[in-house]
């Protein structure tokens, strides 16, 4: 299956328009009452949720986006996972916020200087989503609820007041 040709001008129309989450695709943050009664019950290594986003001015409309947010499970003695949160349209990231040590950068087919820290993948026609931004002194709060928050303030998506479990509590 090939990918669709998406462009810049595409994506940043898309990051502008306002936008909300219209339902919860997946969400293992918390287990279901059918699997608490489970003696064998077993955390998932893995917290994701996955919202379906919609624009604000098509509410019934799908738009064939997606929101995910995922932390990997803490081991002991190793330093604290942190989140990774994606923006998907027509299932190809178009934006993206992570943590790594290093993470090479590219632009216009040029290998940029490593970021380093937490930093934004940003859609290009040229290089899809190599293309990475430090946003290190934007970020203040790393657990998943805040995260899941600091993007959707930045990508445009309104956040329901309530229930508290949308944000993965």
């Amino acid at each position: 299956m090939s990918r669709p040709v998406i462009t810049e001008a595409e994506v940043a129309r898309i990051i502008s328009r306002q936008k909300f989450i219209y339902r919860t695709i997946a969400d293992n943050t918390q287990p279901s009452r059918s699997e608490k009664r489970q003696k064998d019950y077993v955390q998932p290594n893995e917290k994701n949720i996955v919202y379906e986003i919609r624009y604000s001015d098509m509410r019934e409309k799908p738009a064939d986006l997606r929101f995910r947010a995922r932390l990997e499970t803490g081991i002991s003695g190793a330093p604290r996972p942190r989140p990774g949160i994606s923006l998907n349209w027509k299932n190809t990231r178009i934006r993206g916020v992570n943590w790594n040590l290093r993470h090479d950068s590219m632009l216009n087919g040029q290998l940029l200087e490593p970021v380093r820290g937490w930093h934004e993948k940003l859609w290009t026609e040229i290089d899809e989503d190599k293309y990475v931004v430090s946003i290190k002194e934007e970020v203040r709060n790393t657990d998943l609820r805040s995260m899941i928050r600091f993007c959707c303030q930045r990508w445009n998506i309104d956040l329901p007041e309530e229930p508290k479990n949308l944000l993965g509590e």
